[in-house]
């Protein structure tokens, strides 16, 4: 039973952190060097993406998280979603990439 408690608690300190790092513009801190305790502004679309669906989902439990969902859904498709005639894809550096457009519709969904 101490195993289950330790693994409950450290999913809700993981889930606060998540919300806890979202960035201004509606983006997760990437990368934390808990050493210099810095923030680099590194980005990778697809560890976004896999962080916005675990918002997604929290925001489907708990209502106050909402606001800071359609923050971070907006900025995803700000920075990253294009379209091309009937297609819908992400495109980060030049590339779109199958796990991102992926994770986007996991999100979206």
């Amino acid at each position: 039973m101490i195993f289950l408690d330790s693994v409950r608690e450290s999913y809700a300190t993981g889930e606060q952190w998540i919300v806890d790092n979202i960035r201004e513009k509606g983006l997760f801190n990437y990368i934390y060097h808990p050493k210099t305790d810095e923030y680099p502004i590194s980005n990778n679309a697809i560890c976004q993406l896999m962080a916005s669906r675990l918002l997604t989902e929290l925001a489907n439990e708990t209502s106050e998280l909402l606001p800071l969902h359609r923050k971070n859904l907006s900025s995803v498709m700000q920075y990253w979603y294009m379209e091309d005639g009937n297609l819908g894809y992400v495109l980060y550096d030049e590339k779109s990439k199958l796990g991102a457009n992926a994770m986007l519709l996991r999100t979206l969904i």
